[in-house]
């Protein structure tokens, strides 16, 4: 859940788009982490549906799509919690980091495993 504050607005009482990026590429990034894979994004579209305004509650949602090789595609999706309009899509393809740098990652961060219910 995210409910923006002032300090993300760009325009009187409208949050800033790249702010609203950020939290989709952030619920992917995270979402691929918690299938297992430390990637970094190489590549992101976002559709802007509908103004987020200073102080509505939110919900991102974010989910694995397909996975190759070195390559994760993702979608991701914030809605606002009050009526579920969508806020903004978005869809990435992710790139895995190689194993000592995922190995640290995964230390730092402490993830669950792939399918924990923490996730």
């Amino acid at each position: 859940r995210i409910v923006p504050l002032v300090e993300h607005q760009r325009f009187e009482n409208v949050i800033h788009g790249g702010i609203i990026s950020t939290v989709l590429d952030e619920a992917m990034a995270w979402a691929t982490a918690a299938a297992g894979a430390w990637a970094v994004t190489g590549e992101m579209c976002i559709r802007f549906r509908a103004p987020l305004r200073v102080g509505q509650a939110t919900t991102v949602s974010a989910s694995i799509e397909s996975q190759r090789a070195r390559l994760i595609n993702a979608t991701a999706t914030l809605a606002r919690d009050a009526d579920g309009a969508t806020i903004a899509t978005a869809s990435a393809s992710f790139l895995r980091v190689d194993r000592f740098t995922a190995d640290a990652w995964r230390q730092r961060y402490l993830v669950p495993d792939a399918g924990a219910d923490a996730w």
